[in-house]
């Protein structure tokens, strides 16, 4: 048994196995525990700081489009508004 403790709002990621998980409290304040599980993913995971793909090339284009989104927007919040209203640009 691993002997990890927790502070609040921690995430812990336990292995990969069918053993229980024990737990246990200091006794000193209410805890409040969210157990989630899911299958192992069948590919290697590429992890940015918006978005998670399948290579490292599809982050990289995922992440510049963001960015791309990201200068849009403040371009367009630089426009001076339009005299009549319309429907909400939409971008891609």
């Amino acid at each position: 048994m691993l002997d990890a403790p927790a502070s609040a709002g921690e995430m812990i990621i336990f292995d990969d196995s069918d053993r229980a998980i024990e737990m246990r409290s200091t006794g000193e304040v209410d805890a409040k525990l969210v157990i989630g599980s899911a299958a192992p993913h069948p590919h290697s995971l590429h992890l940015g700081n918006y978005s998670v793909h399948t290579s490292a090339e599809a982050l990289k284009a995922g992440e510049r489009h963001i960015m791309d989104l990201h200068k849009e927007l403040i371009e367009r919040e630089r426009q001076p508004p339009p005299h009549s209203s319309g429907p909400v640009p939409v971008l891609r």
